[in-house]
């Protein structure tokens, strides 16, 4: 899931959730742009603009503390709160600590993603060390991340969701089962948001504002079975 940030004007924050199954052996590498086994190309149009040619460092979200508010974090905060009740304080440090990506129990810091604008627009994760797979490994990401200098702009948005081929016939750690020339069916989507997350007091306004017409409701519906009841004894 993609945002635009509230700490960085020009920048976009990285929300990365969900498992898959490799469908080949690769390695996840700490740089370049050879797209047939860490980088996908998009089935969907990614890009709106050229976001320039290479890797893109990706900050970890910090945790705001007594003396410092970080915006990006209390909107996530918020967010996993109220979309889940089930995310505890440990799994909300997981989520807003360093994106990571996991493969077979290891797990490498997302340290980069390569973008590139072409004509089949390409996207890859670049990992802090070189994370190899092998065929049928379980993957997971997590975590969030912010590129501080690609602004939202940059970026298509797709109902519900931005799709992304597999690079070869052979597959790669996305897990996708169709050939690269068709749609589909799994593997990664990319979900760009042109909204910020709202922040953790909007959500208690909202949900404020729906209790109190719950309440408001029911007193009106008390009191119309109380004039009822009157009515007929």
């Amino acid at each position: 899931d993609i945002y635009p940030s509230q700490e960085y004007t020009n920048g976009t924050l990285w929300v990365f959730s969900g498992s898959s199954t490799t469908t080949r052996s690769g390695s996840i590498r700490t740089t370049g742009g050879n797209w047939n086994q860490d980088t996908t190309k998009t089935f969907d149009t990614f890009f709106a603009s050229n976001p320039g040619t290479g890797e893109k460092n990706l900050t970890a979200v910090p945790a705001s503390t007594t003396s410092v508010t970080n915006k990006d974090y209390e909107s996530l905060i918020g967010y996993l709160r109220v979309r889940n009740s089930a995310f505890t304080n440990a799994n909300l440090n997981v989520i807003t600590n360093a994106p990571t990506i996991t493969i077979a129990g290891n797990s490498q810091t997302i340290a980069s993603l390569y973008l590139r604008d072409h004509v089949d627009d390409w996207f890859g994760p670049r990992a802090s060390s070189a994370l190899s797979y092998n065929q049928n490994d379980a993957i997971s990401w997590t975590g969030a991340g912010v590129l501080t200098n690609v602004a939202i702009g940059v970026f298509n948005t797709r109902d519900p969701y931005i799709r992304v081929r597999r690079p070869d016939s052979g597959g790669t750690f996305y897990g996708m089962l169709a050939q690269f020339t068709s749609q589909p069916s799994g593997g990664l989507r990319l979900r760009v948001h042109t909204q910020i997350i709202p922040e953790p007091e909007e959500y208690a306004l909202i949900f404020g504002l729906f209790a109190l017409a719950f309440v408001l409701f029911r007193r009106q519906m008390q009191k119309k079975r109380r004039q009822t009841a009157a009515l007929h004894p």
